[in-house]
């Protein structure tokens, strides 16, 4: 394996996958910044922003923070840096609600509407 290569470490489409993920924390912290001064504060403001700025959901945040810490790893073990700042951080993942409830009428409604013994079955549960 060659200097600060990837190759023969991943796939292309790993790289791709790990460089798209990384460009949300060079556009939150800026590209003038040294990597060796991000520090986990900022890697958790980084986690909120994900979700709370940028609007993401479900497993994203946590992928896009997975893949930030794998490249940080890379890093660490190529000796560019000596500790990963992300470390720790973990990005909420959104819960989806187990079920929604509707109101008895709405209920009615939807049984009343229905075409056939199947649509019934399927309203009541």
């Amino acid at each position: 394996m060659g200097g600060g290569s990837l190759k023969g470490d991943v796939k292309n489409n790993s790289i791709k996958g790990y460089l798209n993920n990384t460009i949300h924390l060079v556009d939150y912290l800026g590209d003038e910044r040294p990597v060796r001064s991000i520090s986990p504060s900022d890697c958790d403001r980084f986690a909120e922003h994900l979700i709370e700025d940028k609007g993401l959901s479900g497993g994203t945040p946590a992928a896009i923070i997975t893949d930030c810490r794998t490249m940080f790893n890379f890093a660490i073990r190529k000796g560019y840096l000596s500790r990963n700042p992300l470390i720790g951080t973990k990005a909420k993942r959104w819960q989806y609600p187990e079920s929604i409830m509707i109101s008895e009428e709405h209920r009615e409604r939807l049984l009343a509407a229905a075409r056939t013994d199947e649509e019934r079955l399927l309203f009541a549960l």
